[in-house]
């Protein structure tokens, strides 16, 4: 539960920063507003799982990353708010972005806990016996 709950915590954390911190303000590298969610998504993951004693801390933990999505979606909605569009002018399609943002936040953790699991399975391999 508790690697959950730090998933759900760190996804927020970066939901709000990767909107607000990136797509607002980052307009000298673009590349960075897609490159830096999938790189915490999957990377935090397979670091996780590599070096976690055990592997299901680090699948709740992606587990609750996932609510990345959802956060985007908060502080967008929120910006628009303190731009002054009424909340039925959002104009956010949460069925259409779950649609497409769900399988592509799930398949990013999944691909970092593969990583993470086969460096799991490397080290231990390579680890000397004693």
């Amino acid at each position: 539960m508790v690697a959950l709950a730090a998933g759900i915590v760190v996804g927020g954390l970066l939901g709000f920063g990767w909107w607000f911190g990136l797509m607002k303000h980052n307009q000298w590298l673009p590349i960075l507003n897609l490159l830096v969610p999938i790189i915490c998504l999957a990377a935090v993951p397979a670091v996780l799982c590599a070096r976690l004693p055990r592997v299901r801390l680090a699948i709740a933990y992606a587990i609750g990353s996932w609510s990345f999505l959802g956060w985007s979606l908060v502080a967008i909605a929120i910006d628009n708010l303190q731009q002054g569009y009424s909340i039925t002018d959002l104009g956010l399609d949460f069925r259409g972005t779950f649609l497409m943002g769900g399988p592509v936040v799930a398949l990013v953790t999944a691909v970092g806990i593969g990583l993470g699991g086969l460096v799991r399975v490397i080290v231990r391999w390579t680890k000397p016996k004693t």
